[in-house]
């Protein structure tokens, strides 16, 4: 049996290979075709999987591998082909999936733009976060401002009768929002 993977060769090339099950570093070695026992570089995950690179930090001059890596893993001279092994366990390759290279490029993309599921909703969240922060602050200035007293927050509202609004600032931005 085998599994489906994605090489990234040396000279900058994107293509399928398959690897010998079960997974181990025997068998991820000899797709390499190194002699030398090929190395963890990093994982990714994204989406419901996780995506194990292996290959070489040491080698010749004249054989780096040409890929720009997203972060963590970029600006890391690596060596040789690298093989990309696609897993729904976060910590193990036994649970390896096909991964075909069209999947590869998706997760290359969004790594890239910054389009990772996870970092979308921390983004919403962290958003609405900091507009509440906000909204409390300006709700602390205005009441530090003497709008929290009757008397100011009777003038308040006369100011914005004149003006209009019978809303006092507060309940203006409250409602606003």
């Amino acid at each position: 049996m085998e599994t489906q993977v994605v090489l990234l060769g040396q000279r900058g090339e994107i293509r399928s290979a398959k690897v010998k099950s079960p997974l181990s570093l025997t068998t991820i070695t000899a797709s390499l075709k190194k002699k030398e026992e090929a190395t963890l570089l990093g994982s990714y995950t994204w989406k419901a999987k996780t995506l194990f690179l292996f290959g070489y930090l040491d080698g010749k001059d004249g054989q780096e591998n040409q890929h720009h890596l997203p972060a963590p893993l970029e600006g890391i001279t690596f060596f040789g082909d690298i093989l990309v092994i696609a897993s729904t366990s976060p910590t193990s390759i036994a649970s390896a999936i096909p991964l075909k290279t069209s999947d590869y490029e998706l997760f290359y993309t969004a790594k890239l733009e910054g389009e990772d599921e996870d970092s979308e909703a921390e983004s919403e969240a962290e958003a609405e976060a900091e507009a509440e922060a906000e909204a409390e602050v300006e709700v602390e200035e205005e009441v530090e401002g003497g709008y929290g007293e009757p008397e100011a927050e009777a003038e308040a509202e006369a100011e914005a009768d004149a003006k209009g609004s019978s809303l006092t600032p507060v309940r203006e931005h409250i409602l606003n929002s």
